[in-house]
């Protein structure tokens, strides 16, 4: 056990400086001590820790950052806990000039998920569990995996998503007529990458809004870049009342642009934040599969990803609890080939302590 948890903590050294931004890569390495000291005496693997633990906060206190507007937590730890619901939705146009046609709208069920981290020194490691892995009526195969990293200057998203709880309507235009798609019969796959850059970093925090590594003390906003890269399929399986024809749309795209966002600080010790982002598609290959026949969903301005994020986080103490909201929404094509919407939405409530 006790080699275990010095590995651990070798590895967490090993990966700190990956957090320093703007830094590039940084070979760590402690001077004057052997590593047959500190593995044999317990008050030597005591001082080593406390040594690694001065470093890191060290580095973290030279990081470009006007201290009047961001802090860097002088506690060494921060526990949190978080109440997680995400959901899609799929929306479908098809419209002639003169209004023939049809409209697709698709809902998936709520995923609700319990997470818990442990952050040391802005490094955090956690996980999120199901209460449906454990509760036959809130069971279902929906999936989603992801990996965030939210940097003072940069950061990134990386989600895989596959949803099997689509159901909804499909409306026949112009006479109205509503078909239901059931459960089961439609699904959703997709790989989502999002990335930002901040212009001010050294005094509007993107951390101190959702992961609470950084103190925002003062108002501050900044303009962002981005990029959005997705990947998918979306299939609709064949409907009778529809010509017993499958329906599939293959997106493929890569977007650039940017936007803004903003950490406003109250008297009474909330921080509240809301940023927004647009990426106009710059490549792209998005084909429509019914049946036999394949169409190309032509590249049309302004084919888009563009990404919102809410944040309200209330202080006292050491304590700290509040919300946030992530939505990501993409839309290309036009309406009288078709036209795509595929919007993704994430809700937290979170709680925690810094010790």
């Amino acid at each position: 056990m006790k080699k275990l948890l010095l590995t651990i903590f070798a590895l967490l050294a090993a990966l700190s400086p990956l957090a320093a931004e703007g830094k590039g890569n940084v070979e760590a390495k402690v001077e004057g001590t052997a590593l047959h000291d500190w593995q044999t005496s317990p008050q030597d693997t005591l001082s080593f820790f406390r040594r690694m633990d001065q470093r890191r906060y060290a580095k973290l206190l030279r990081s470009n950052l006007d201290s009047s507007y961001v802090g860097i937590p002088h506690q060494r730890w921060t526990l949190r806990t978080s109440s997680n619901f995400g959901w899609s939705t799929l929306q479908l146009d098809n419209l002639s000039s003169d209004g023939i046609g049809y409209r697709a709208r698709l809902n998936s069920a709520f995923d609700i998920g319990q997470g818990f981290y442990l952050s040391w020194r802005g490094i955090t490691l956690g996980a999120s569990v199901k209460p449906a892995w454990f509760i036959p009526k809130l069971r279902n195969r929906d999936q989603k995996y992801t990996i965030s990293v939210y940097g003072n200057r940069m950061g990134m998203s990386a989600t895989i998503r596959s949803t099997t709880t689509l159901r909804g309507d499909y409306m026949s235009l112009p006479d109205s007529t509503v078909i239901k798609i059931p459960l089961g019969n439609a699904y959703d796959f997709s790989a989502d990458f999002d990335a930002y850059y901040v212009f001010n970093s050294r005094r509007f925090s993107m951390p101190a809004a959702f992961t609470q590594s950084k103190i925002q003390k003062r108002s501050a906003g900044s303009a962002l870049a981005s990029v959005s890269i997705r990947n998918g399929i979306t299939w609709v399986g064949a409907i009778d009342n529809l010509g017993n024809q499958e329906f599939r749309v293959l997106t493929n795209m890569f977007s650039l642009g940017g936007g803004y966002g903003h950490n406003f600080i109250t008297p009474h010790n909330w921080l509240l934040h809301a940023s927004l982002v647009t990426n106009i598609s710059v490549l792209q290959y998005n084909r429509v599969l019914i049946g036999d026949d394949s169409k190309k969903i032509k590249n049309t301005f302004p084919d888009n990803v563009s990404v919102l994020q809410l944040s309200a986080l209330h202080w006292k103490g050491n304590m700290f609890f509040g919300t946030s909201v992530t939505a990501r929404a993409a839309t290309y094509g036009n309406k009288e080939r078709i036209e795509f919407i595929n919007a993704n939405m994430d809700l937290r409530f979170f709680l925690g302590v810094r010790l």
